[in-house]
């Protein structure tokens, strides 16, 4: 004697989000060239999001360091430990998928690329 067994199978389908992307939106090259008592240094904003629409950084720096000259952006040393950088009023817009670069100069005992530079309050 044999049996047949039906079985019937349900499939569910289930929408997951999709994963957070580990890429930040907007990055940061951070590029310098040391020489004795200072650095030239430059930052490369590279948008991978939406458009910004104005950008403001903010990082740290070695004790010591004194800005000196800043080029597309307007800079300053708010703290002896701190630099600040925003955007001109002709080089705000980073659309997507866009970048802007800028620059400046400091005396400083040692030059060292920041780990902590944030954009419009977000680590870069």
């Amino acid at each position: 004697m044999r049996r047949t067994i039906a079985a019937a199978v349900t499939l569910l389908a289930v929408a997951l989000p999709a994963p957070a992307s580990a890429e930040p939106a907007v990055t940061c090259v951070y590029t310098f060239t040391a020489y004795p008592n200072g650095f030239t240094a430059t930052i490369d904003i590279r948008n991978q999001g939406p458009r910004l629409d104005s950008w403001s950084l903010r990082w740290t720096v070695p004790d010591g360091t004194q800005l000196g000259n800043a080029w597309a952006a307007r800079m300053t040393q708010p703290t002896p430990l701190e630099l600040t950088a925003v955007n001109q009023p002709w080089n705000g817009t980073v659309a997507s998928g866009g970048r802007i670069s800028f620059g400046w100069t400091a005396v400083a005992p040692t030059a060292t690329t920041p780990t902590d530079i944030t954009v419009n309050g977000t680590r870069c």
